[in-house]
């Protein structure tokens, strides 16, 4: 019994209140290293999505000037079928009539 009370055994309150500010602290920085973690996340996420948007706005860019292109032919193709027609016309104008002279 006398172990217990010559005051070896008692336990101070120092200990505890040297233990909360410790806990904060560290809580503290376990939320900032989550945070910056976070961050470092979101900026690569962002890249990979802004890497993705210059790529498909690339990709529809040229098709817009393929598609261009193909409206611009399509209207060359148009002029030499028209002229193709007008030719032929004439030339089979020109052979009638020349044909219609010979037989006279």
């Amino acid at each position: 019994m006398f172990w217990m009370m010559n005051g070896r055994n008692r336990r101070g309150m120092g200990g505890g209140l040297f233990l909360l500010p410790c806990l904060m602290f560290g809580g503290f920085f376990g939320i900032y290293a989550i945070l910056a973690v976070i961050n470092v996340a979101g900026t690569v996420i962002g890249a990979v999505f802004s890497g993705l948007a210059a790529a498909f706005s690339g990709v529809m860019s040229g098709i817009g000037s393929v598609l261009s292109g193909v409206g611009e032919g399509i209207g060359s193709i148009g002029g030499l079928v028209i002229g193709t027609v007008i030719g032929l016309v004439l030339y089979y104008v020109i052979r009638s009539r020349r044909n219609a002279r010979e037989e006279e």
